[in-house]
Parts: structure tokens; sequence; C-alpha cells
């Protein structure tokens, strides 16, 4: 036994979408989800991101084609789940003005945009 608390698999995936850790540092996780978040996957999804217990989890959906309102409603339940354990959750948009349509109505996210050095 090394002491060290056991981290979920670094991917995830389902017939639509996949999420994939892309950067891991002392107290930040960002992953990247491509694909599609809906009603068939975002509860496994969220269940699947909640697993990672550290301060800061960015959530990068540049890559996301298509977010149900039930896929953002499962961020932002997350996102108040870190918040009551003073984590934050961050996210990094797409582009698509509908994906930001979503999240501004089922938010407030803590929006941060692509920044040098991010993968995309």
């Amino acid at each position: 036994m090394t002491g060290q608390p056991d981290l979920p698999s670094s991917t995830w995936s389902c017939t639509d979408g996949t999420a994939r850790v892309v950067s891991s540092e002392p107290g930040t996780v960002r992953v990247q989800l491509a694909g599609e978040i809906d009603l068939t996957n975002s509860d496994d999804l969220g269940r699947w991101l909640a697993e990672w217990h550290v301060a800061t989890l960015q959530i990068d959906l540049r890559q996301v084609r298509f977010l149900a309102v039930c896929g953002a409603r499962r961020l932002a339940v997350l996102r108040t789940e870190l918040d009551a354990g003073s984590r934050r959750l961050q996210v990094i948009p797409p582009d698509d003005v509908v994906i930001r349509r979503v999240l501004d109505a089922l938010g407030p996210f803590e929006l941060v945009e692509s920044e040098a050095g991010a993968p995309g």
C-alpha cells in the first residue's frame, strides 16, 4: 500500500461521447470531453467526473458537438457539489453559440477561455 488515494481511470467512453484527462497538475485536472453529452450518458459521465477529488476540475467542451440540457444540468449539479467542498469547476466553452446558451441558461459557470498551451 502506497498511501496514495486511488485515482479514477484517465478515460471514460460511451457510444456517443468520450472524456480523457489531458493535463494534471497538483490540485488541478483538465478533462477534455468530445462527442455528445445527452440523456444516455450524462449521469454516468457526471459520476466519473465527480470521482476527481482535486481543488480545481477544468472541463474542456471544445470538442463537444451536442450538449443536451440534461448534460449541462449534470455539470451544474457537479459544480454545486464541488462548491460545497470548497473546490472549483471551470469550463472551457466551445465556439458553438447554442452550447454557450445552454451553459448560460443553467449557469453560472466559471468560464475559462482557451489559453495558450491548452490542448484543443
